[in-house]
């Protein structure tokens, strides 16, 4: 997403508009300190430092536009002419403002209540959008209609909006079953011939350059029949947001209908074939069950739907976390080295099922896991981060002496602390996600976190996003960083894995990462299996494909994932089983952490599954057929896959499959070998800053040209040219020694030190200490 920075004047480029009074006071002690880059699409990326969230837990973001010709002293926006244009509980934003002229200038600055009832502000930054490019972003805002039935038309007019309210659009089908036509207006039209999934591909591609695509399956039905029905609670109240789901118990007919209850718990299926079916109810807060009041489809009472008539049907479900059963969770939070209390130390238990996606074995009998993918899909408005604000999650602070007490329902749970200048470190040591091992809380419970202190290195950051490659949305997502062992040995003890979640946009930011080489992976919420980061904007889903990015205390900015859904082409409930294990002396020993995939016919993957602490695994909610099988994990041969076949009985109950996998430890993790410096140009965070008495600042140039490195103080006085000649594509540095160019010590204080060639401009500050 920020392949190339157009323009970032974080702090530069709104001296121009400040007096020098006004300057020194909005960049030398801001409470929100807030930076800016503008992404290749013309997207405003908005970053800043977060403020403790005992004092702020919401950000308000504010945006003013400036007249091109308004460059003077004193011609910053004022207050009224800044409007709120979002909230967030992140420390990032993207933006994308209309431009409707050639180019336009935008200032930006944030701002938080405290607790207190005080009120905090950033520094204003101002960023330079060019039209030319931003000038066209198009996004379809009509929801596909997902069902139809043979022989009767299927309609669906799809709807798109551009920022360039003059544009035009044009319409085409990139993916689609024979017979369906889109016409100049955007409508869609098909009479389906026979039952079953198809997959729809829309672009619509608008008159000003910008363009959209949209992608689905519609599922063709060919009966009259009709299941409708109620979900409540064990109390009698409706449940809204239900999934029920209609599985056909036929080995041949790998076919489901879905509907969504509303706020009454009501729900309806029409078109629905005559035959035998096992229904099954969804919710992310109760337990799932499968009708009529079993757990597990062995226990199930199938359905009859007849031809032109009616079935009532009803669920009741069970709390999953039961508010009325609490157990106490208490423990320490400790510092490795000194083993004393980590004072302001974050404690989170969360709910397994919806931190993993459902995605580990936490039952035998894989009817009775949660299908929390589908939950995310339905509720985009559920917040799938890890602290975040849902009723999954469960945190508290640590108090004087790193002491913490939770009070918390019984259920699986995954348990994490973290604090700033420290490694997060979840249950048992562990720093990977997948790995975490899962408590299965059925009373109180005493647990120490020992967080190992961040050494005083160089440390840098990674910011990107985690990408649909169909529609080019993003996607919410957890978001796992691998360093390398072998780049700093010394430093691997500290911790192997970075975690961070993505905001409701997609956008993530890793913070404070010691020096290596990474390869990073997302695990979306929702129907999306994991993808790593590849520079060619590639879905990618062997680590061994993964392009690396370099953390040497730098900021390295565009590392977007790009991942793709899993194509709906069939439903079922059976499910494949088994385990994965590493090749040692001795017996194989399970590899917890694995991504197993199982793949389909023309290689769409149609299910995957994590295993656990004994290297176990389950990928559910298949239908019967023949996949291949493949497992992957960083350090590891990534296995060449193997044939696994599940099925149903002749009664219609599950036929698991069963898969066993051996993976080859490997020396070292051999991901593509040729580092590069994924955002093109780039201007790095110089080191050590403060400094005293010189600095280094490295820079990347994606080709030869000439360069202009200066430094300023902070009324936007030239105080030293360090470079001005013309230099080779590559990654380069330069030093300052602190000293104008007559060579006298600069005096203390904030400078700034500006890069400039004919692509590429863009400004950072530091300090220089005496």
């Amino acid at each position: 997403m920020w392949r190339r920075i157009l323009t970032t004047s974080c702090v530069f480029a709104s001296l121009l508009f400040l007096g020098a009074e006004q300057a020194t006071a909005q960049i030398s002690t801001p409470p929100i300190r807030l930076k800016a880059m503008v992404e290749s699409t013309g997207g405003v990326y908005l970053g800043w430092e977060k403020i403790s969230k005992d004092t702020v837990g919401v950000y308000s973001i504010f945006r003013a536009s400036i007249e091109m010709g308004a460059i003077s002293v004193g011609t910053v926006p004022d207050a009224s002419q800044f409007k709120q244009i979002d909230s967030t509980t992140r420390t990032s934003y993207l933006d994308r403002p209309l431009v409707t002229q050639h180019s336009m200038m935008f200032a930006y600055f944030v701002s938080a209540k405290t607790k207190a009832g005080g009120v905090l502000k950033s520094n204003i930054v101002v960023v330079s959008v060019l039209g030319s490019i931003n000038n066209d972003y198009v996004r379809i805002t009509s929801k596909p209609v997902d069902v139809a039935k043979v022989d009767v038309e299927y309609r669906y007019k799809v709807e798109a909006v551009s920022s360039d309210s003059s544009a035009t659009f044009r319409y085409s089908l990139t993916a689609a079953p024979a017979g369906m036509t889109i016409d100049s207006t955007g409508l869609v039209t098909w009479i389906p011939k026979e039952i079953g999934f198809v997959a729809v591909e829309i672009k619509v591609v608008s008159s000003k350059g910008g363009q959209a695509v949209q992608r689905f399956s519609v599922r063709v039905s060919g009966g009259d029949g009709i299941v409708e029905g109620t979900v409540v609670d064990t109390t009698g109240k409706p449940i809204g947001k239900v999934i029920v789901q209609l599985y056909r118990s036929d080995r041949n007919l790998f076919f489901d209908y879905k509907a969504i209850t509303d706020e009454r718990g009501h729900f309806t299926m029409e078109h629905v074939d005559a035959g035998n079916y096992f229904a099954h109810a969804e919710h992310p807060e109760y337990l799932p069950e499968w009708y009529d009041g079993a757990l597990s489809i062995n226990n199930a009472k199938s359905i009859t739907v007849t031809a032109n008539a009616s079935t009532s049907i009803t669920f009741t479900l069970d709390s999953r976390y039961k508010p009325t059963t609490l157990f106490t969770v208490e423990g320490t939070v400790v510092d490795t080295v000194r083993l004393a209390p980590v004072r302001g130390a974050t404690v989170v238990f969360v709910g397994a099922e919806f931190a993993l996606n459902s995605t580990k074995r936490l039952s035998l009998d894989a009817s009775t896991m949660s299908n929390m993918r589908a939950s995310f899909d339905t509720d985009i408005s559920l917040d799938h981060r890890l602290d975040g604000n849902s009723r999954f999650v469960f945190k508290t602070n640590v108090d004087s002496l790193g002491h913490f007490t939770l009070r918390i329902p019984q259920g699986n749970y995954i348990a994490y602390a973290f604090a700033k200048g420290y490694v997060k470190i979840f249950h048992k040591d562990k720093t990977n996600l997948l790995e975490a091992d899962i408590i299965r809380l059925s009373g109180a419970l005493t647990l120490t976190f020992a967080l190992p202190p961040i050494p005083a290195v160089a440390l840098g950051e990674i910011n990107g996003a985690v990408i649909d490659s169909v529609t080019g949305l993003g996607v919410k997502a957890h978001v796992i960083a691998y360093r390398e062992r072998w780049l700093k040995a010394d430093l691997w003890r500290v911790g192997k894995h970075y975690v961070t979640d993505t905001d409701s946009t997609g956008a993530y930011t890793f913070s404070e990462m010691l020096p290596g080489d990474y390869i990073l992976m997302a695990v979306p919420a929702g129907n999306y299996p994991p993808s790593f980061y590849n520079a060619s904007g590639n879905v990618t889903h062997r680590w061994s494909e993964a392009s690396k990015v370099t953390v040497n205390g730098n900021e390295v900015v565009g590392i977007d994932i790009y991942v793709k859904a899993m194509a709906r082409t069939a439903s079922g409930y059976t499910s494949i089983s088994g385990s994965v294990n590493a090749t040692v002396k001795g017996g194989g020993k399970g590899i917890d952490g694995t991504i197993v995939l199982a793949i389909g016919a023309g290689g769409s993957i149609a299910g995957y599954g994590v295993t656990d602490e004994t290297g176990a695994y389950t990928i559910a909610g298949l239908a019967p057929g023949s996949y291949t099988v493949t497992a992957d994990n960083p350090g590891y041969s990534s296995s060449p896959g193997t044939t696994s076949s599940p099925t149903y009985t002749a009664t219609g109950s599950p036929e698991p499959a069963s898969n066993n996998i051996t993976l080859d430890p490997m020396g070292t993790t051999a991901v593509e070998s040729d580092p590069l410096v994924p955002s093109g140009y780039s201007l790095e965070q110089n080191y050590p800053n403060p400094f005293n008495p010189s600095t280094k600042i490295v820079f990347s140039l994606l080709r030869s040209q000439r360069v202009s490195l200066i430094i300023y103080n902070i009324l936007g006085q030239k105080i030293a040219s360090l470079i001005d000649r013309d230099m080779q594509a590559g990654t380069h540095n330069a030093s300052w020694n602190g000293k104008d160019d007559s060579g006298a010590l600069a005096p203390t204080g904030v400078y700034l030190y500006r890069i400039a060639t004919s692509d590429f401009v863009a400004t950072r500050k530091m300090t220089l200490l005496k």
